[in-house]
């Protein structure tokens, strides 16, 4: 599941002021963020559940499974950041290559970093609930912010990253990751993705699976679809020249991917976000 919506120009970073719903398990290639602020929600890491309660956040690096079990737990307030390497740029590597201390961390003493996290995380839900351009620029200023302090707070030290191998996959499938995050317009093949992460075609294709939990194919499949909605919400574009444009030989093709991936064609997905429909 990749959220970078890198193309039309739309935000590289994703913000919910919500406690989060129930959803399946899944990974993808981003930093995830859960801040509570009141009240409390389970979430599931790596298989295991973890319940936040207000004042604790849960992190959640790039490729870790996670999910939200149902719950009958009352509705609280909460926080959820999503940003990966489309925002972060080169510094994302700081997070591939780091562990955290713990999924879950408590900023309730008066720590200065604890302090200072806090602070941002709320100024963040509380700007984000009011969008404009002045508050976009305060949000990006604080999520740069906020991915520091945890960094600097809540990170072992090198000595036990460096013998952490399964961290060392991850930051090689990276280096394909960002070929799909960039060039999924392109005709990338999986040879060309295997040489940028360092490993054999065949090597490559079992561990990308079980670093990422789908196969190469797949996920330059749903970024292509992904960017191609953005052309579809946002243009009157003829399908088959989105269809070029997101990465596909032909516009059946795509049609094909698209219903698969969202369960619609591309031109209901269109109809249902009020688009006009283009001539071919």
């Amino acid at each position: 599941m990749l959220y970078q919506n890198i193309l039309m120009g739309e935000r590289t970073y994703l913000i919910r002021t919500s406690i989060p719903g129930a959803f399946e398990e899944h990974r993808h290639a981003d930093l995830e963020i859960h801040y509570c602020m009141e009240g409390c929600f389970d979430i599931c890491i790596d298989k295991t559940v973890h319940r936040i309660h207000a004042g604790e956040l849960a992190l959640i690096p790039a490729m870790v499974s996670h999910s939200v079990p149902k719950s009958d737990l009352p509705p609280g307030k909460g926080l959820m950041i999503i940003v990966g390497a489309s925002f972060l740029k080169k510094d994302f590597s700081l997070f591939s290559s780091s562990v955290f201390t713990s999924p879950v961390c408590v900023l309730r003493d008066d720590s200065a970093p604890h302090c200072a996290l806090r602070t941002l995380l709320e100024e963040t839900a509380e700007l984000s609930q009011h969008p404009n351009s002045t508050g976009d620029l305060f949000i990006t200023g604080n999520l740069y912010k906020i991915c520091g302090y945890l960094l600097s707070a809540f990170t072992r030290t090198p000595e036990d990253r460096e013998t952490n191998t399964n961290l060392r996959a991850v930051a090689n499938i990276e280096k394909a990751l960002e070929l799909i995050y960039y060039h999924s317009h392109e005709p990338i093949t999986v040879e060309q993705a295997a040489a940028a992460a360092g490993y054999g075609k065949s090597n490559f294709c079992k561990i990308f699976k079980n670093t990422v939990g789908d196969t190469f194919h797949n996920m330059l499949n749903r970024q292509r679809v992904e960017n191609a909605c953005c052309y579809l919400r946002e243009t009157v574009m003829p399908i088959s020249e989105i269809a070029q444009r997101a990465g596909f030989s032909e516009a059946k093709t795509f049609c094909r991917v698209f219903r698969s991936v969202n369960g619609i064609t591309p031109g209901e997905y269109r109809k249902q976000n009020n688009v006009p429909i283009a001539k071919r």
